[in-house]
């Protein structure tokens, strides 16, 4: 091959990548956002129990936690999601949250209502991973509502 052969072909490898974006400054990629319910088994995890959403064309992430009732709104970094196909993970409240120092304190303190504190959730540990947890989905532009169900 030549040299102005050459350079052809690297011209037209750089402006073939740099058509095949489909994100520019003129036209954004579509976003979506998403609330929705944890449960395990129908029942609502506890507060504070982690989703995370991984964008699987970018490997973005987003997070969310659940409120008291399992629902959940992602809202970090930010609310608007990439549209497209994302894996979902899973993970209970960690040892150092305030539900934690909570039950601790009620153990020194005795329940008020007389009921022992509810233990730890124990997730099988495929939910950890987005990969392996079986938890995937499309996420499309506007808003959307998913609930997600563990599997005992």
């Amino acid at each position: 091959m030549n040299r102005n052969s050459l350079r052809r072909a690297a011209l037209l490898m750089v402006a073939f990548a740099l058509g095949c974006n489909s994100e520019t400054p003129d036209k954004p990629r579509p976003t979506g956002t998403l609330k929705g319910k944890l449960t395990a088994a129908g029942r609502p995890l506890p507060a504070k129990t982690g989703i995370v959403f991984q964008h699987l064309e970018t490997g973005r992430l987003y997070l969310a936690q659940t409120d008291e009732t399992g629902e959940f709104v992602v809202s970090k970094p930010v609310s608007d999601m990439l549209a497209g196909r994302y894996d979902v993970s899973v993970r209970p409240p960690s040892a150092t949250d305030e539900q934690t120092e909570e039950a601790a304190q009620a153990a020194l303190d005795g329940p008020k209502d007389g009921k022992p504190p509810a233990p730890p959730v124990q997730l099988p540990k495929k939910y950890a991973n987005g990969h392996e947890s079986g938890l995937s989905f499309e996420l499309q532009p506007g808003p959307n509502e998913r609930p997600i169900d563990l599997k005992m």
